[in-house]
């Protein structure tokens, strides 16, 4: 009942990244409506506890956000890579740290309305210090917090990134 039926898909504009696309879809009650859709990979999301009570989160400034955000480290996905995989390598290169122990969070779409993206959660244990070279394009500082000033940096809106709220809200409710 609730079913769009593709008709059809005109490219737009090819990034790094992503890629944008205009979709003609039939509606379930025969009308045609356009839809504009960003294709972007899969994500990993990585919440890393360095002990129980202290996470490790990033510094880092978003073009789009026009500022410079607090957030869990995360990054894309790319082609082939095992999710776990990715995680680590994410996490390495953005904390310096790699997880003896990752453990799957529930995952989920960020923005369904127009992109394609699938973030995979995970709480990261067990870090041990082995860095990897990050991007070369991305300047990160590691900010380690303690898990009650991380929340507390959710409720004073310091932290409004979206994932970083739905990895520690995950986290504190386990």
């Amino acid at each position: 009942m609730f079913n769009e039926q593709s008709l059809s898909v005109t490219p737009q504009y090819q990034g790094k990244r992503i890629r944008v696309e205009t979709h003609q879809v039939s509606l379930p009650d025969g009308l045609v409506a356009q839809r504009d859709v960003v294709v972007h990979p899969a994500a990993v999301v990585v919440v890393p506890f360095l002990d129980a009570e202290t996470v490790i989160l990033i510094r880092q400034y978003r073009t789009a956000a026009q500022r410079v955000l607090l957030e869990i480290p995360a990054g894309c996905v790319e082609a082939g890579e095992d999710v776990c995989a990715a995680a680590n390598r994410e996490l390495q290169e953005e904390t310096g740290y790699y997880a003896t122990t990752l453990t799957p969070l529930a995952g989920g779409f960020p923005s369904p309305g127009f992109c394609t993206e699938w973030m995979h959660f995970f709480r990261a244990d067990g870090l041990v210090y082995r860095p990897l070279k990050g991007d070369d394009d991305e300047w990160i500082a590691p900010v380690p917090m303690s898990v009650t000033d991380a929340l507390s940096a959710i409720r004073s809106g310091e932290i409004c990134d979206l994932k970083t709220m739905v990895g520690l809200y995950q986290c504190a409710m386990m």
